[in-house]
């Protein structure tokens, strides 16, 4: 089963009331999170409370049942960060989370174009997105993020789901669209519009729309911040979910691959990596993550303060190379899905994860962003290592 809504807070706002209704008092969601997932739940009353990632950032297995150890029966929101699957160890745990009583609840925002990709099936299906044999017992997905749409996102169930009645039933209850709703949709319409005459100018015309998509993301998303009470998704949008095109979708899974490859030995050289090897939706980078077996070895032997020190030249160097891609990506008008900012936790949590995206969308410019992200990891590369030429 599965429905459209006006947007992916709004489908969460759906799950936290069903869980509230069905005695649910806390919810565990992934440390490395958008401060946005948790809203929905806190309003319902619930606690929100982090659990550790790996370096692949989705929710640690380990961590996640000695959480609910300590809270049993706390649902669980498990996102597939930047398009990030879970393995085997991750997928157990989920399954051992619903046996003891758990809903678990997926956020597919940013795997949803690989979900779309790996069924091969219309959006339009409940099989769109979902899998038949995957633990959850509800997935949401925002598809403005990665898709051409003004607003909208997936409410997905099955029939089979602890929640799958009361889903149901608040679904079949939604009321019709207010004003505010109209208004994301508007300026959602309008950002799509002025982004397809950037893509097509050139020079100061080009830069000037640039700037007037900034404003009005800007309006689009203080917008969404209002539109809280779950309304069906514009008429505009579920009618272009259900005619995506997959050689499009096809396209951008190509364009991803084809730019990690290129700008491989440039992130190498910048002590960068890519968090998300096989996701179409984005190309994520951030600093290599690096434990004492990756040091040199000599520094095995060098004092403690030295071994800092090495890894905090690393750490500079490769937080200056994403500075210069972000900064780049920006004054040419080629944005990535937004990456989250530190909410600062304070002292004792481990340190944020700063990670830049590299957009998949616009095929036709691939030659453009494959050249603006390789000048930049040549500016941000160490001092002589001059500037880095991607192969063709």
């Amino acid at each position: 089963m599965r429905t459209f809504v006006g947007n992916g807070k709004q489908a969460l706002t759906l799950v936290a009331r069903t869980l509230r209704a069905r005695g649910a008092r806390t919810v565990l969601t992934p440390w490395y999170r958008c401060e946005a997932m948790a809203v929905p739940f806190a309003l319902e009353g619930m606690r929100v409370l982090p659990v550790d990632v790996g370096t692949d950032l989705l929710l640690d297995p380990r961590a996640l049942i000695e959480a609910l150890d300590r809270d049993p029966g706390a649902a669980v929101v498990h996102c597939e960060t930047y398009g990030n699957r879970g393995g085997q160890e991750l997928t157990s745990a989920l399954a051992i989370a619903r046996m003891r009583g758990s809903a678990v609840i997926l956020d597919a925002t940013h795997s949803l174009v690989d979900r779309l990709l790996a069924t091969a099936a219309s959006p339009g299906t409940a099989g769109g997105i979902t899998g038949r044999s995957e633990p959850w017992d509800a997935l949401v997905a925002s598809a403005r993020k990665l898709l051409p749409v003004p607003d909208g996102a997936w409410l997905a169930w099955s029939e089979s789901s602890s929640l799958a009645k009361d889903l149901g039933r608040a679904v079949a209850e939604l009321p019709e669209r207010e004003a505010v709703d109209e208004h994301c949709a508007a300026l959602g319409i309008e950002l799509g519009r002025v982004s397809e005459a950037m893509r097509a100018s050139l020079g100061s015309r080009r830069e000037e729309l640039r700037i007037q998509i900034c404003a009005i993301a800007d309006r689009h998303e203080r917008a969404i911040e209002t539109a809280l009470a779950p309304v069906p998704a514009s008429a505009r949008t579920i009618a272009l979910l259900e005619t995506l095109d997959p050689e499009v979708l096809q396209l951008r899974a190509r364009t991803a691959r084809r730019l990690r490859e290129r700008l491989a030995a440039g992130l190498r050289a910048c002590g960068l990596r890519v968090v998300n090897p096989g996701s179409a939706g984005c190309v994520a980078l951030s600093a290599v993550i690096r434990n004492r077996d990756e040091m040199p070895a000599n520094l095995e032997c060098r004092k403690s303060q030295e071994s800092q020190e090495f890894q905090e030249s690393q750490r500079r160097r490769s937080q200056r190379a994403l500075d210069e891609v972000e900064e780049a990506l920006t004054r040419s008008g080629l944005w990535g899905p937004v990456s989250w900012p530190d909410p600062g936790a304070g002292v004792g949590t481990p340190p944020w994860p700063r990670v830049v995206t590299v957009p998949t969308d616009d095929p036709g410019r691939m030659h453009e962003l494959s050249d603006v992200v390789g000048t930049a990891l040549g500016e941000g590369a160490e001092a002589g290592a001059g500037r880095l030429r991607l192969a063709e």
